[in-house]
């Protein structure tokens, strides 16, 4: 189970710590590259159409946190 990023409530801090290692499966918007989930910020903002909310993904270094 380890590294496939989901939480459990019997998990060891070992555990915890893997899964938080593993990627996410998304790509930061600055940077290009793929987000470790404890690296992962998203962002919603307004779609340039003006018709709802956008989710951007972030490493947190690159948005600036």
């Amino acid at each position: 189970m380890a590294g496939d990023g989901k939480a459990n409530k019997n998990q060891t801090a070992t555990e915890r710590a893997a899964a938080a290692m593993g990627l996410s499966g998304k790509v930061c918007e600055k940077c290009g590259e793929a987000i470790m989930i404890k690296d992962l910020l998203n962002v919603q903002r307004k779609s340039l159409n003006g018709n709802g909310k956008v989710t951007a993904s972030y490493h947190r270094r690159c948005y600036g946190l």
